[in-house]
């Protein structure tokens, strides 16, 4: 395997979690406009509903979050990733 292939794997779990970030963050999006509907039509239930789910959504965005800024921080310290590729993506 060549230098420049040494740091695939962990850029594709990275990408992967980027990913799943993007479809949290779509449902997040789409629960909260339901919420703010149901608050507006004063149906509390359906909006503390909303809230649970909203809670479960965040959840998994702190989740990720944090799995990615370990593995990419461990990648970072152990020489997997160039330093170049994280700068161009930013």
């Amino acid at each position: 395997m060549s230098n420049k292939d040494a740091h695939y794997p962990t850029i594709m779990e990275l990408k992967t979690i980027e990913f799943e970030i993007n479809l949290l963050l779509k449902a997040y999006d789409s629960v909260h406009k339901s919420f703010l509907q149901n608050i507006i039509d004063k149906d509390w239930i359906a909006a503390l509903n909303n809230l649970a789910e909203l809670e479960r959504i965040n959840q998994g965005l702190l989740t990720g979050s944090t799995k990615g800024n370990k593995l990419l921080d461990k990648a970072l310290s152990e020489g997997e990733i160039n330093h170049e590729i994280i700068t161009l993506q930013k």
